[in-house]
């Protein structure tokens, strides 16, 4: 695609992005007071009326158009409970550019008490990147933020665990080139750190019960420190006819392992949109088992990206594609 028209095509995907994080979806829109109020002046719902109340919830959340959900009615003698999954595409302005991110809503409904867990993934992908896609590929132009976001948070967890959790035979530090296949290509980022500012920032947990709520931090996955976390910066892409030949192999190493693995990796994300491994959210969820991916799997799936961001092929031109910024909010 010519590349005047490829700035322009992401230039307005990301205003009208804009103007979807400040509607609907976002966290504190009025589809969500609502709810809210339910619970905070009514004291809750009727036992027989959750199922009800979360599936007309979902439909609302639907409606906005670009958020996606998961909703999953638990049945008990006792106590009913609904547990709504929802997250969307949002962006934010960094320093040079604006950052796709995808944050994470899960509504826990029960007769008394609603539990709302908001956590952002690891993950961000720069204008630069959607503007190479348009150039480089052939996106679709409906949810296309949906859909690299979709892809890219899959592999997120995977990366990390294999790259820095602590089982990595050689764990990556920040700055680390990654790859992620989309598109019959290849994205490319690299492993960051990204500060958290305030209380504000970071995965929370809200109580929602007769006469208010309450708010607190939960503890992130891939925490560094207190107020740090492990994020992926997605910076460019290459498609597929542009790959040298070691770029061509991981990229088959990579949709091998995805063929492979997808269901567990789609379960990685799901934990983690939770809010996983905090001990209030297992008391929730109870205690899943985070990932059936085999570790000896997982090490080689680390093993083969960094061999290939440490050939000479990629060493010659790796520097014009980093561009580290903040972008979580």
């Amino acid at each position: 695609m010519d590349e005047k028209l490829a700035r322009g095509l992401a230039r307005e995907l990301f205003r009208r992005l804009a103007l979807i994080s400040k509607a609907a979806t976002s966290p504190r829109s009025p589809t969500q007071a609502e709810l809210v109020r339910k619970y905070n002046q009514d004291g809750g719902v009727q036992e027989w009326d959750v199922f009800e109340i979360a599936s007309r919830f979902d439909s609302d959340m639907q409606s906005v158009g670009a958020a996606i959900t998961n909703l999953r009615l638990i049945r008990h003698p006792v106590r009913r409970k609904a547990i709504l999954e929802t997250s969307f595409p949002a962006c934010v302005e960094g320093p040079e550019q604006y950052w796709l991110i995808l944050p994470s809503n899960t509504f826990v409904l029960e007769k008394n008490t609603l539990k709302i867990i908001e956590t952002v993934h690891h993950a961000a992908v720069a204008q630069h990147a959607i503007f190479r896609l348009y150039e480089r590929g052939k996106p679709e132009q409906e949810g296309l933020a949906q859909s690299i976001l979709a892809q890219v948070s899959l592999w997120t967890y995977p990366l990390l665990f294999s790259l820095s959790g602590e089982t990595a035979r050689k764990p990556a530090t920040p700055g680390a080139q990654i790859a992620i296949p989309y598109a019959n290509g290849l994205l490319l980022g690299t492993l960051e750190i990204n500060h958290l500012d305030g209380p504000d920032q970071g995965p929370t947990i809200s109580t929602c019960k007769l006469g208010g709520h309450k708010l607190r931090r939960i503890v992130a996955p891939f925490a560094v420190g207190e107020n740090a976390i492990l994020t992926l910066s997605i910076n460019t892409f290459v498609g597929r006819h542009e790959l040298f030949e070691n770029q061509q192999k991981i990229l088959e190493v990579l949709e091998e392992f995805e063929s492979r693995y997808r269901s567990s990796m789609n379960n990685m994300r799901q934990l983690v949109a939770f809010g996983y491994p905090d001990d209030e959210i297992t008391r929730l969820i109870g205690s899943p088992e985070f990932s059936s991916i085999d570790l000896g799997h997982l090490l080689e799936l680390a093993d083969r990206v960094q061999e290939f961001f440490d050939s000479t092929e990629w060493k010659q031109h790796a520097e014009a594609h980093r561009r580290p910024a903040r972008f979580l909010h």
